[in-house]
């Protein structure tokens, strides 16, 4: 028999090391019990101390998780991406933008305390069956969550000589406690990565391949790696560029077949819309976001299966060029695919 979601507090306050990973494994439950979503709560104190930092970075609270990884114990690794990464996934795929503080600069000798919300999201509402898709931890035993933090210069670019801050956690579990149907799990596990940043002039990604993993869609994040504005942008950082509607038109193909060819900038816009408030028309704050998704609706199967093909790859127009028509030199892109992988015996 179903029963109805629980959603329950796993632990609260937990000190996450600065610069540092830190593993949390024996506060998962796993009784059998589906995993629909984990809700990490961070709150990041500033205190300034006798400098004052400036120069806060928008969306910080996101920008200082470098990387989440939520794993089974046979080794399935349902989630790789950093914090900003998850904002971006979270805010197309729910239409409304995660909750988070804006990180301000406070005076000389003050305290200010800053709270994050990031989902790790296990099921897709896209899905008719959205209990087809879950962590189901039966099988495991036992599931682990690795967070790696940053530092205070990922939420200030002149974080001051003596300004610190302190990272905290709240976890929350929204589970069921029974199996959505008679066999008691799901059809299979999730994924959602991280792909390597790389530049716009090399022209492409490529992409995993392997017969157990269908992709449902993936996520474009153009950004502007020589402009500063609040930002320091590195090559190689994840997200460390200020985002910019830079790329003309995206393809995705394999060795078979093209499933994307050439789509313009202006078709991804429209979907910014269509997916929520991230952008439309004149809306700045969708900018440098490509969304896609292969499924919109329906069952697993209309995912696009990676099994039995090669050289998939997601192309770019290599020439960028900002909405003004000038060049913009030098830019990255970051991708998030999303999708399942079939359950392992």
């Amino acid at each position: 028999m179903r029963q109805p979601q629980e959603c329950i507090r796993l632990f609260s306050g937990q000190i996450l090391p600065q610069g540092g990973t830190y593993p949390i494994r024996t506060e998962f439950p796993v009784g059998g019990e589906i995993y629909n979503t984990i809700r990490l709560v961070f709150h990041n104190t500033v205190a300034a101390g006798g400098t004052d930092p400036v120069n806060p970075v928008v969306r910080g609270g996101f920008n200082i998780v470098r990387n989440i990884l939520f794993r089974s114990a046979r080794g399935e690794e349902f989630i790789i991406c950093p914090g900003m990464g998850l904002l971006y996934h979270n805010w197309m795929v729910n239409g409304v933008e995660p909750l988070y503080d804006n990180i301000a600069a406070p005076g000389i000798d003050t305290t200010g305390v800053y709270t994050t919300i990031i989902d790790l999201p296990f099921s897709s509402k896209f899905l008719a069956r959205r209990e087809d898709l879950a962590v189901h931890t039966a099988r495991y035993s036992h599931v682990e969550l690795d967070l790696s933090i940053g530092s205070i210069a990922d939420l200030y670019t002149t974080p001051g000589a003596t300004a610190t801050n302190v990272t905290t956690l709240d976890v929350v579990l929204f589970r069921n406690k029974s199996g959505f149907y008679e066999s008691g799990e799901p059809m299979a596990a999730p994924y959602l990565k991280h792909y390597p940043q790389y530049q716009i002039t090399r022209g492409y990604l490529d992409v995993e391949s392997a017969r157990d993993l269908t992709m449902l869609g993936f996520m474009a994040f153009v950004q502007d790696m020589d402009a500063a504005n609040c930002y320091v942008p590195v090559h190689g950082v994840p997200y460390s560029g200020v985002p910019q509607d830079s790329v003309d038109w995206f393809t995705f193909r394999d060795n078979k077949a093209y499933y994307i060819i050439e789509k313009p900038l202006a078709s991804f816009r429209e979907e910014r819309g269509q997916y929520g408030t991230i952008d439309h028309a004149d809306i700045a704050e969708g900018i440098g976001v490509y969304p896609y998704f292969f499924a919109r609706e329906g069952s697993v199967y209309n995912g696009y299966w990676t099994g039995g093909k090669s050289e998939i790859r997601l192309e770019n127009d290599p020439i960028s060029l900002d909405p003004s028509g000038s060049e913009v030199l030098d830019p990255d892109i970051d991708t998030v695919f999303f999708g399942l992988r079939t359950l392992k015996e």
